[in-house]
């Protein structure tokens, strides 16, 4: 069992929207060192490479040997988003890449080497945006009181698969299903006929093999 979401370009300028301005660290060991970004003006999508945002921005770097902050009126980034191992089970990364800055208060020399710092660091594992989603969509609930005996589902995300095209990014969650008594429930035996089944497990090569089957499409 599997769902897709598409997200046009529309709906994640308007996801951008709410949760800017925001910032990214971009060294652990060095607090004051990182990248502000302001309200998306523009959010185009690229075909196999990401999700591009036009913006305002500022960094804090070392300049000269002092750490100071520098606007840009125009920001280029471009959002890369994959699913990779953390910790051990599947999550939603993003990787951010500066494409364009408007550096013109920034003498030249400094310019070029500036966005080259600015995009080795945000190429660092510390530095990407992740979603654990194995974690969040993970839910359970009661089932109506008057089946009997009272049981409890779950329902849990298994694998996911995500793409980039022109017209929208796809986001592919696949599910498993699961169900047990409740702690308060009464022994009740079903006759021999009806015995419960296996339940399904969390197995990680079955998940493998469900995405296999899968292609997004928008």
């Amino acid at each position: 069992m599997w769902l897709q979401a598409t997200f046009t370009a529309q709906d994640l300028l308007g996801a951008l929207v709410k949760i800017t301005p925001l910032r990214v660290p971009l060294d652990k060991d060095d607090p004051d060192r990182c990248l502000w970004l302001g309200k998306p003006s523009a959010v185009t999508l690229r075909e196999g490479e990401g999700v591009h945002i036009t913006t305002r921005g500022q960094v804090r770097w070392d300049v000269a040997g002092i750490t100071v902050p520098i606007t840009m009126r125009t920001l280029g980034v471009l959002l890369t988003p994959s699913i990779e191992a953390v910790d051990g089970e599947e999550a939603l990364n993003f990787t951010l890449r500066v494409t364009e800055a408007d550096l013109s208060a920034v003498p030249g020399f400094i310019e070029g080497s500036l966005v080259t710092r600015v995009n080795d660091a945000l190429a660092r594992p510390d530095a990407r945006l992740i979603w654990r989603f194995l974690q969040t969509l993970d839910f359970t609930f009661r089932l109506p009181a008057k089946l009997e005996p009272e049981r409890h589902m779950s329902l849990f995300a298994r694998w996911g698969a995500v793409r980039v095209m022109d017209e929208a990014l796809s986001l592919v969650v696949g599910w498993g299903l699961d169900a047990a008594p409740n702690a308060t429930t009464g022994a009740l035996v079903p006759p021999d006929v009806l015995a419960d089944e296996e339940p399904m497990q969390r197995d990680p090569e079955a998940a493998r093999s469900d995405r296999d089957s899968v292609e997004l499409s928008h």
